[in-house]
């Protein structure tokens, strides 16, 4: 779902930034289904998911950056 956009439209700021609310849009989605199978917090299981997803996207970005220069 994240890279919809870049299949979509052309490669701008503003796809990159359609990316990464599409990215978010999902995470959260994800934290909901995770809310209805474990029945944790709704807030808990949001959030957590948002940040782990959040801390896995920047390192690979970063490493993206690095190697690709």
């Amino acid at each position: 779902m994240p890279l919809i956009p870049y299949f979509l439209l052309e490669p701008t700021d503003r796809t990159f930034w359609l990316l990464v609310a599409s990215t978010g849009a999902a995470l959260v989605a994800l934290g909901f289904v995770r809310w209805n199978a474990t029945g944790e917090r709704l807030l808990r299981t949001i959030g957590e998911t948002v940040l782990v997803g959040t801390v896995c996207a920047l390192v690979a970005y970063g490493v993206g950056a690095i190697v690709g220069g």
